[in-house]
């Protein structure tokens, strides 16, 4: 895979995952404001920041390391 495909793939799955993010960021501030049981809703928020910050950081490693390590 070419470090320009991975950079593409990194930085789709970071856009993906980061709406995702909004959407549970929004969803927890409804279970503050009570429409919503929070302990279910602070678990889902937990996963997508997980998965937000592991596709911030495969982009990163994408810029970083142009090359992939020979095996």
């Amino acid at each position: 895979m070419t470090r320009t495909n991975r950079i593409f793939i990194a930085y789709n799955s970071m856009m993906f995952f980061g709406t995702e993010y909004l959407h549970a960021l929004c969803a927890l501030k409804m279970a503050n404001w009570g429409y919503a049981p929070k302990s279910c809703t602070m678990s889902y928020y937990n996963v997508c920041k997980a998965r937000y910050l592991n596709a911030m950081l495969e982009l990163r490693i994408a810029y970083t390391y142009p090359k992939e390590s020979a095996k």
